[in-house]
């Protein structure tokens, strides 16, 4: 498994459009949508028996949306489309979970990843460096 192919099959499971919920903010201000929490959610029950890649990547996905819908939203947005997806984002949510020391995540998966990162061409960084890689 590599990384892009997990992510690439985790974003079949959201909706190409996702509506900012005018109004539905939480006390801070920020804009949420109902819409992904609700595709969130069922993408992570469906998941559920997949690959740690696959779920890590439904993990990293939904937050480099989430991060998107705040940001658009502010903006005055009504609707964002998943193909704005910020995918740096998205790998960097993917590895700083990954890659923290305190992480559950088996030694081989870690390894696996890295290599893929190798091999794409990516600098290699050490457990627990992930927050650098922004």
């Amino acid at each position: 498994m590599n990384y892009r192919k997990a992510v690439r099959e985790a974003l079949r499971f959201f909706p190409s459009e996702l509506i900012v919920v005018e109004g539905v903010h939480s006390p801070d201000g920020i804009a949420r949508s109902s819409n992904l929490a609700a595709a969130w959610e069922q993408t992570e029950v469906q998941t559920k028996n997949w690959s740690v890649w696959h779920q890590l990547a439904v993990w990293a996905v939904g937050c480099a949306l989430q991060r998107l819908i705040r940001e658009e939203g502010a903006k005055g947005f009504q609707f964002v489309l998943k193909e704005m997806l910020d995918y740096k984002y998205a790998e960097y949510k993917f590895a700083e979970s990954l890659l923290t020391p305190n992480s559950w995540f088996p030694r081989h998966i870690k390894r696996a990843y890295r290599r893929d990162r190798f091999f794409r061409g990516l600098p290699r960084f050490a457990e627990g460096r992930a927050k650098n890689e922004q």
